[in-house]
């Protein structure tokens, strides 16, 4: 079975489970699936959904939760569920295994279940229903389908606020995504003098704006050409004076002052730029001096330059008035002599250091606990020191990204994983940090397995992993017993304890294993792993390989769209390192700059956080920076971003400045 063909497999499971509930089979006893004893809702801060299809339970699930807390499920738990009701109780059951559908990014699933149930709604769901194959339909990249079948719904909208307010946010985000702009935006104006609550005020425009600074340089010129709404040429040019001036919120703050003044009358001046200019809830301390301590004469030169790089362009596109000196110490290998070299940063004025890199560097430093200064670690110390109020730490570990898989795996609903990593320390590492986290969240490691990093037997090992030997086994059991006068075919069958893979290896490891695991029956899987499978660029042909797999990385480099903007006559280019391992070296350069005027208040309020390049960061008690990653997954060869929790209902409302996007 090819790997294309293993994914097309995928798509029939859905049409069988809606075929049995419209053939009305009969009521199935229902046990919970072993892991499981009932909903579960999410703990950690990353309240997310399931991002590609859950395997069928062997047995079955375990019923959903009646509560209005969205469930965490996958849609298959629903889905069985609903088989074991009469059909008069389905519906409910299905119409949350279509939100789950949605969630994982199925809508032809999800559209297939609709039309199984539709006919059975009733005066309390029917329009719930509509809503959803809007959306539905929206998703599955059918927007004038989705536009057109909200429209039958707009007679019942009008009974309650909250389902009209529900039709008018769909209805503008179809006109914006059909680039229907001017019609949008009367209707964003309509929005604005209805009656409705004061969280919801402004909505309108605030999704209006959330849609325009979302497009890409040329896509907001080419609208610009060929409008003539004044309104909305407004609107335009205060996307452009945000995105001008983004690597420098001061300048940008002015700016937007400046544009407010000139269109005062403006709805965005109401109720976009309040969020944008307000001042922050947290004090802001710009050091004077700060001291960059980086192995600039060494084997990892430019590992020190890529990150000196970031720090130098952050701190050439600040404007404030009390933008700080920047002074650079080449730290070399001399290890023994960091100390020296951090006490002589601080004699010659530096009242905050960043550095030094490199663990051996680190360990050296810390190994002396005197810290005068705000000291932010590049990396993290071979073991843990005693917590200081002066000492920081801001890295890449792999063990932090190891521990965000797991919890977005356990938030989206899976208990049950196999492991396979790539026999290197690098892969050790990540996979015990994971196995841990994941056992401490409640999940559990079914099997796991090393990979040798330059042989080419990981089908073998992935047989072993999914009991295939012992499949065979049974076959060729069951072939001594059996006449020649009742001749079969074996269909192996994978172990079905599992319901979720994580894959720690090099790009080059996955282009293989990936589609092995495929065609060893493992289509219905999903697979997660780390951002060592992508650099910033796309390769179409190879990336096929990589179908399915979903990822967590830098916003910095998923959220990248065309050419980096950066200003004139500047010696630091935000380009220069795109598509390489080292950009993300770059990122981390610029959250460290910012992070020299953010960093005590992070530490001082727990709920605060900063939307950085490299994630969004917060700390612990003990200095640890914590950095949240964006998720993506490959699709048809390409690398497409997926919806992103709230911050604002997971994590608090608390933000500093941020970095990238307001």
């Amino acid at each position: 079975m090819s790997h294309a063909v293993g994914k097309r497999v995928r798509r029939g499971l859905v049409a069988g489970g809606a075929f049995l509930l419209l053939g009305g089979c009969a009521a199935t006893t229902i046990t919970p699936p072993v892991g499981t004893s009932k909903p579960l809702a999410a703990t950690s801060q990353e309240q997310v959904t399931d991002v590609r299809p859950a395997p069928k339970v062997s047995v079955s699930a375990t019923k959903p939760t009646q509560s209005k807390t969205v469930s965490l499920l996958p849609a298959w738990s629903h889905l069985e569920y609903a088989l074991s009701q009469p059909r008069l109780r389905r519906t409910k059951p299905l119409i949350q295994a279509t939100h789950r559908l949605l969630d994982q990014g199925d809508p032809q699933k999800a559209i297939a279940l609709i039309h199984s149930y539709r006919k059975r709604r009733n005066k309390e769901n029917t329009l719930a229903i509509e809503y959803l194959h809007v959306r539905a339909l929206t998703l599955a990249g059918k927007p004038e389908n989705a536009l057109d079948r909200l429209k039958h719904s707009a007679r019942l909208a009008h009974r309650k606020p909250h389902d009209q307010q529900t039709y008018n946010q769909l209805e503008l985000n179809l006109l914006l995504i059909l680039g229907r702009y001017d019609d949008a935006l009367r209707l964003a104006d309509q929005l604005g003098t209805l009656p409705s609550p004061a969280t919801l005020r402004g909505s309108g425009y605030k999704q209006l704006w959330q849609h325009l600074k979302g497009l890409s340089t040329q896509s907001l010129r080419k609208l610009q050409a060929d409008t003539t709404d004044l309104a909305l040429l407004h609107w335009i040019h205060l996307v452009e004076v945000h995105q001008q001036h983004r690597f420098d919120r001061y300048g940008q703050s002015l700016a937007l002052a400046h544009w407010q003044k000139r269109y005062p009358d403006h709805p965005a001046s109401r109720y976009v730029l309040p969020t944008l200019v307000a001042n922050s809830p947290f004090r802001i301390e710009h050091p004077r001096q700060v001291a960059l301590l980086l192995p600039l004469n060494s084997r990892y030169q430019g590992e020190a330059e890529a990150f000196s790089s970031g720090v130098l362009f952050m701190h050439e596109s600040d404007n404030h008035p009390n933008q700080p000196t920047i002074k650079l110490y080449d730290t070399g290998l001399a290890h023994q002599e960091i100390r020296a070299i951090y006490e002589k940063a601080i004699a010659e004025g530096a009242d905050f250091v960043i550095g030094p890199l490199g663990r051996q560097a680190i360990d050296q430093l810390v190994s002396d606990k005197r810290f005068p200064v705000p000291t932010l670690l590049i990396g993290h110390p071979t073991h843990p020191a005693s917590a200081s109020p002066n000492v920081y730490q801001l890295g890449m570990a792999p063990e932090q990204d190891g521990v965000q898989l797991a919890r977005r795996a356990y938030a989206a609903g899976y208990r049950r994983a196999l492991i396979i990593f790539a026999a290197s320390d690098w892969g050790r590492r990540v996979s015990t940090a994971t196995s841990n986290d994941w056992t401490g969240l409640g999940g559990k490691v079914v099997a796991q397995a090393a990979v040798p990093v330059t042989s080419d037997h990981s089908a073998q090992a992935i047989r072993r992993l999914f009991h295939l030997d012992h499949s065979a086994a049974r076959a060729a059991a069951l072939k001594k017993v059996l006449t020649h006068r009742l001749p079969f075919k074996a269909i192996p069958r994978r172990r079905q304890d599992v319901d979720v893979i994580f894959l720690f290896c090099s790009r080059a490891q996955a282009q293989v294993i990936n589609p092995q695991i495929d065609f060893l029956y493992g289509h219905d899987l999903p697979v997660f792993s780390t951002s060592h499978l992508y650099h910033g660029t796309q390769d179409r042909l190879t990336d096929l390989d990589l179908d399915g797999i979903i990822l967590g990385d830098m916003p910095w480099i998923l959220g990248s769209n065309g050419p980096r903007a950066f200003r004139a006559g500047g010696t630091n280019n935000p380009n220069t390192y795109r598509g390489t391992p080292l950009d993300r070296l770059f990122a981390l350069g610029m959250d460290a700059y910012a992070l020299s005027s953010r960093i005590i208040a992070l530490r001082a309020i727990p709920e605060a956080r900063y939307a950085g390049f490299s994630g969004q960061l917060s700390s612990d008690q003990s200095g640890v920076i914590r950095r949240k990653l964006m998720w993506a997954q490959f699709e048809n060869a390409k690398l497409v971003a997926m919806p992103q929790p709230n911050a604002s209902q997971n994590e608090g409302g608390s933000y500093l400045h941020r970095g990238d996007d307001s």
